[in-house]
């Protein structure tokens, strides 16, 4: 080992932010250990130890989730065939725009975190919950939105009344997702 080589070991053995596992002595300082992982630049970053690749994968396939839970929730309806026959043109026209809108929505959110110049785990990670917990907030209530629905279809004119239950499922489910979500995020980050 030539000169260089001794004053880089000496200066590893006494610097208090060199982890212990590059210093011959075992390293010195008590903050070693965790400050040694912050030198590493180019490190890729890493979210509950799955890389950011992989986690534009996990959004896509949240995505698709999405559009194939709505597609459930809107096929699962029951409607009578009375109800249906009023304005089957509009029913189908909504549902071609939502298929070839949410899609093209979810392309563009997605799309702007490519333009971000940080690293975007954590918001792909918040989008692939957001847009896996929407279908299944909607699955036990399709039944009331169909009967809601069909009052409606049934009596235009009139007031929509709010269902109290559904209204609770939906706020009450997407806020503990939510919630539980960024708990997840917080723990992953800075555990």
């Amino acid at each position: 080992m030539g000169r260089r080589g001794r004053e880089l070991e000496r200066h590893r053995a006494h610097d208090p932010l060199t982890p212990a596992s590059q210093s011959r002595d075992g390293g010195a300082g008590p903050f070693a250990d965790m400050i040694g992982p912050l030198r590493r630049q180019g490190a890729k970053p890493v979210l509950f130890s799955i890389s950011e690749s992989v986690w534009w994968l996990i959004a896509i396939t949240a995505t698709a989730i999405f559009m194939v839970g709505m597609h459930v929730v809107l096929t699962g309806m029951n409607v009578s065939d009375d109800d249906t026959r009023e304005a089957p043109a509009r029913g189908a026209k909504s549902r071609k725009a939502f298929y070839a809108l949410a899609p093209l929505l979810s392309a563009v959110v997605l799309g702007m975190n490519l333009l971000r110049p940080e690293p975007s785990a954590e918001i792909l990670f918040l989008y692939s919950v957001a847009y896996v917990a929407i279908p299944v907030a909607l699955l036990p209530i399709r039944g009331r939105l169909v009967r809601a629905y069909v009052a409606h279809r049934r009596d235009p004119g009139a007031a929509p009344e709010p269902d109290r239950l559904v209204t609770a499922w939906i706020i009450g489910f997407l806020t503990v997702v939510l919630i539980a979500a960024t708990v997840a995020l917080m723990a992953g980050k800075y555990a």
